[in-house]
């Protein structure tokens, strides 16, 4: 690839700031382009461990009381599957106790995932599609060359090295891309690398760009040496405009203070070799205590839905203040990020809205590490592990565009009664509306900490709200009685406000602990234990219907070496979200005699692409008995004007409403009739059947009706006494 030449200006503003800070922008183009080979041609270091096998469920019924069970889940990437290797360990490059920095997110085909050390990309089901490719391949077209060079900083580090790691993954909707993050290497992790597939497939090439986020420009007017600092814990985001990233120079604990990034979107999309950027810096709050240091983190908001922000919206930035960690009071601080790429020095970045959430303390017990583990295994207190609270913000912060109004939903990990001694981790959770103009306001916010006996700790949460403005929060929960485990919880739209009311379900079980490593020595010449778990989790939404939650966390299978995380991948999904018609069903039932029959009508919302019963499954479900009509099993049949069914023409026709689409034969044990007329947008379905088992024999009757991936749900009161014959 050739070497860049690079035009530098570092742009000055005053605008309205915070107190505490100030911030200046650095405009500037890409140290460094490659376009990479094929994901699915670089070399893969699959192993042959065996993983708990995916587990499907098209049709569950949740307990209402509870979140939805998982409609698929499946084992995603391990530390002993995922590229380790243990020359590098012993060379002190690839750390074992480094945590899984687990993240991921869906497409319409397929489910990207990484960790800190690989990437790989698996089907919907669960099956690997390729896999698992080390970091540094993946990011070796972009290694030490002359094209990471800049004419004021010199030679740079690579986007390949794998001591520094925070990868993550996100799938641009709007542009069906993909896109994947990292901070650079060896020596001082200044960069930020972003690769971006050519095209909607995972699996093919990449145009991949290093950006000097961390440039020496930025230390005009700061007292901070940028040149040494590492790019710690970048987030990404997606927005129209731009990709926007925000991180801590140096570490969250250095007290330095928070960068936000725009790159410019279009640019990498088309394949553009130099795409501007454009840097703020805000400094932190400057404590005179000398054994302390004012601390934050910022997200940018990144964009579900299929709804864009009304036009000219900039991006959102929110940041956390805990009066705890140095700042005046404890707070939610709104910045907008104006970013102009015709003329980057008008770019702006301002602090608006200023909110006054309930009480909180971001630190979870005294010290860093404070989740227990059971000691069962080792018949010993294994060590604790790191909490990632302290001022931290968990990925993603979410946006969505409801039209009548605007949404910002994110949380952090917290006391969780507030008071840091009682050693008890919960997660802090809010929802930032918007209607019409300004300010944002707080629309609810809660604590997610269940009173139980025994507590447990609840951490590394991730949450996203879907079409329907239900919510979903994943975490990981433990205690000392509790291996490490993924759960999720949640809240409908309709429930009460500021509560995550229904119960929590779990995506995996864990069965061991994470026993760590000693990484060094204390003071006494004690060794110090590796506490590192997960860094961050990722929930994301499903584009092929804005309504299924894929989830993607940390979790220990089993204790066997000191660090052999593992980490899981699931969807589940609301069933009032996935509603895209209405039903009202009348039924009758004979479970004795396994009869049973059923006349319903359903009319199509507005978001319903159609059905079509000819190309798609139907499934009915009657409480816990569920039958499923292949897709293709349907005859479409024309009525006479007597009413009478014949035989339609295998020809197109614009007009179904003389049409019926009938079905008779034997599923399982189950002979069944079923047909389905229409009425304009009105359907009409009915069924009637024998040989059937498990049917409900007292009211009232979930009955679920499932066409392709639309589906209604109603609640019937069936006719037990005077139905003796279905058939």
């Amino acid at each position: 690839m050739r070497a860049l030449k690079l035009t530098l200006f570092l742009l000055l503003l005053t605008a309205s700031y915070p107190a505490y800070g100030t911030s200046i922008p650095l405009g500037k183009k890409a140290q460094g382009y490659a376009q990479s080979i094929a994901f699915k041609d670089m070399p893969t270091c699959l192993v042959t461990t065996i993983f708990p096998p995916p587990t499907t469920c098209s049709a569950c019924m949740p307990d209402p009381g509870f979140m939805p069970p998982p409609l698929v889940t499946f084992d995603g990437m391990s530390r002993g599957a995922s590229c380790r290797r243990a020359d590098l360990e012993a060379a002190g490059v690839d750390a074992a106790s480094w945590p899984s920095d687990d993240s991921g997110a869906i497409g319409p085909h397929h489910y990207m995932q990484s960790v800190n050390l690989a990437l790989s990309v698996y089907d919907r089901a669960g099956k690997l599609i390729y896999g698992p490719v080390r970091t540094n391949t993946f990011w070796s077209a972009l290694s030490t060359n002359p094209q990471l060079w800049d004419p004021a900083e010199g030679t740079m580090e690579s986007c390949n090295d794998r001591t520094h790691t925070d990868a993550v993954v996100d799938y641009d909707r709007q542009a069906d891309r993909w896109v994947v993050s990292r901070p650079g290497g060896a020596p001082t992790g200044r960069l930020l690398c972003i690769a971006v597939s050519e095209t909607p497939d995972p699996t093919g090439k990449y145009d991949q760009f290093a950006f000097l986020v961390n440039s020496i420009s930025l230390n005009v007017g700061n007292p901070f040496d940028f040149s040494t600092f590492f790019n710690d814990y970048p987030k990404l985001a997606i927005w129209p405009d731009a990709y926007y990233a925000t991180a801590n120079p140096d570490h969250i604990f250095s007290g330095r203070g928070n960068t936000i990034t725009a790159f410019d979107r279009s640019a990498m999309l088309s394949g553009d070799h130099q795409p501007g950027y454009v840097t703020f810096f805000v400094e932190a709050p400057q404590v005179e205590n000398p054994n302390f240091k004012a601390h934050s983190h910022m997200l940018p908001a990144d964009l579900d839905g299929d709804t864009l922000p009304p036009s000219g919206t900039p991006e959102y930035v929110v940041q956390v203040q805990d009066s705890n960690l140095g700042y005046p009071a404890g707070r939610l601080q709104v910045y907008e990020f104006h970013v102009d790429w015709s003329k980057p020095s008008n770019s702006t970045f301002t602090p608006t809205t200023t909110l006054t959430p309930d009480t909180f303390n971001s630190n979870a017990c005294p010290q860093q590490s404070c989740i227990p583990q059971p000691s069962a295994i080792l018949n010993q207190p294994p060590p604790s592990l790191d909490s990632v609270s302290y001022g931290y913000m968990m990925y993603r912060l979410s946006y969505r565009n409801f039209g009548d109004h605007q949404m910002l939903l994110f949380n952090h990990t917290v006391a969780a009664d507030g008071d840091p001694s009682n050693n008890r981790a919960g997660i802090r959770w809010y929802e930032l509306r918007r209607a019409g103009g300004p300010p944002w306001a707080i629309y609810q916010q809660g604590t997610y900490a269940p009173s139980e006996q025994p507590p447990n700790d609840r951490w590394l949460g991730s949450i996203a709200m879907d079409s329907g403005s239900n919510i979903a929060l994943g975490f990981d929960i433990g205690s000392p009685s509790v291996f490490p485990s993924i759960h999720y919880a949640g809240r409908l739209v309709s429930d009460p406000l500021n509560e995550l009311s229904l119960k929590e379900t779990t995506l995996v079980n864990g069965n061991g602990v994470q026993t760590g490593i000693p990484t060094d020595n204390d003071s006494k010449g004690n060794p110090i234990t590796n506490i590192f778990f997960g860094d961050y989790s990722q929930m994301t939404i499903d584009p092929t219907d804005d309504c299924t939650f894929w989830y993607t966390n940390t979790y220990y299978l089993r204790t066997t070496t000191p660090d052999d995380w593992h980490t899981r991948i699931g969807a589940f999904r609301f069933p009032n979200c996935f509603e895209f018609f209405t039903l009202v069903p009348v039924v009758g039932i004979n479970a004795g005699a396994g009869q049973f029959q059923l006349t319903a009508s359903l009319h199509l919302k507005d978001q319903t692409n159609g059905i079509n019963p000819l190309t798609q499954d139907v499934t009915l479900q009657l409480g816990s008995f569920s039958v499923t009509i292949p897709a293709g099993s349907f005859k479409r049949q024309r009525r006479d004007r007597d009413d009478e069914v014949t035989t339609f023409r295998n020809r197109h026709d614009d007009d179904d409403d003389d049409v019926v689409y009938k079905f008779e034969g034997t599923i399982g044990t189950v002979r069944l009739h079923a047909e389905i007329t229409r009425d304009d947008n009105t359907f009409r379905f009915q069924a009637r059947g024998r040989g059937a088992t498990n049917l409900p024999t007292a009211n009232p009757v979930i009955v679920v009706l499932t066409i392709g991936h639309d589906r209604g749900t109603a609640t019937a009161t069936a006719d037990f006494e005077s139905h003796r014959r279905a058939n």
